[in-house]
């Protein structure tokens, strides 16, 4: 059901963005691009079960039934959700770049690619530690009902991958990550806060206007998307770095953050005015409903 969605929103970037976001578009459909692709994995390709505090679970997807093993499952979902992360930075870091005059901005092209690739690597590779030090599943599936009194009834009925006995190394790579993406993240969005509230007196009225309103459109369209999708990890950390187990809260969570491309979607049409068109359009297309929107 989201799919269709989701590449509507790539189709709407590419072909009917507004003239006033050509500089925004790329990055725009990167972000896009990443979030469609990571809701494609949840939902489809890894189908992941997790059973936190337990850095464990078992994945019920496509990849499974094609044999591909466990470990690179892993690489791929951790690698794919940070990418939705590192794309919202680079659009911020796009933002702040065309908003700040004289100031502190990467200024060449090669720079900003420069950043973007650092970023890139780092999303897929922050996981790695943890994926060198994979224990033996026999082993660790023995020591880790050790530690509960009355074990899950998914450890019997499910073959579980544990990924790490030890929680704190996991804990620590996904939140160094974490903590990378906000900082440069806050950095870029209060930067050109900043330079739009103080800075910019000596454009014109409409120019300062366009300025301010794009920039606003932009955090909200990443900010409260981002927010379904940013809270769920923020609670998996939570609950591997505490011992709390809720397998409501679990599955919960892994469907929010599927749900997050879908939804940025939504918001994008919404809040930008030549896209809201063409869905209105579209939708009275598909409903045999003429729009007003024709004539305009």
């Amino acid at each position: 059901m989201t799919t269709p969605v989701n590449f509507y929103g790539i189709y709407l970037i590419l072909f009917k963005s507004e003239k006033t976001l050509k500089n925004a578009k790329w990055v725009m459909l990167n972000s896009q691009s990443w979030s469609t692709l990571t809701s494609l994995l949840l939902n489809t390709f890894l189908l992941p079960f997790l059973i936190l505090p337990v850095v464990g679970g078992h994945p019920s997807g496509l990849f499974t039934h094609l044999g591909i093993p466990v470990t690179w499952q892993v690489f791929i979902g951790f690698g794919s959700i940070a990418q939705v992360g590192c794309s919202m930075v680079i659009v911020f870091e796009n933002q702040q770049n065309h908003v700040v005059g004289n100031g502190i901005k990467l200024e060449s092209k090669s720079h900003r690619r420069i950043f973007a690739v650092v970023n890139i690597i780092l999303g897929f590779t922050f996981v790695l530690p943890v994926l060198l030090q994979v224990p033996d599943q026999e082993k660790a599936r023995r020591n880790v009902m050790k530690w509960f009194i009355c074990p899950f009834t998914e450890f019997s009925n499910l073959p579980l991958f544990i990924l790490a006995e030890d929680s704190y190394v996991v804990s620590c790579a996904v939140s160094g990550m974490l903590a990378i993406y906000i900082f440069e993240g806050l950095f870029f969005i209060f930067h050109s806060a900043y330079h739009l509230a103080f800075k910019t007196r000596k454009l014109s009225n409409r120019t300062r206007t366009l300025q301010r309103k794009f920039f606003i459109v932009v955090c909200i369209q990443i900010f409260l998307p981002f927010s379904i999708i940013g809270l769920p990890v923020c609670y998996l950390v939570f609950s591997v770095s505490s011992g709390y187990h809720n397998q409501f809260l679990n599955n919960i969570s892994i469907i929010l953050m599927s749900l997050h491309s879908f939804l940025s979607t939504i918001f994008m049409i919404i809040m930008r005015n030549n896209m809201k068109k063409e869905g209105i359009l579209c939708c009275s297309r598909n409903n045999g409903i003429t729009s007003s929107y024709q004539s305009t």
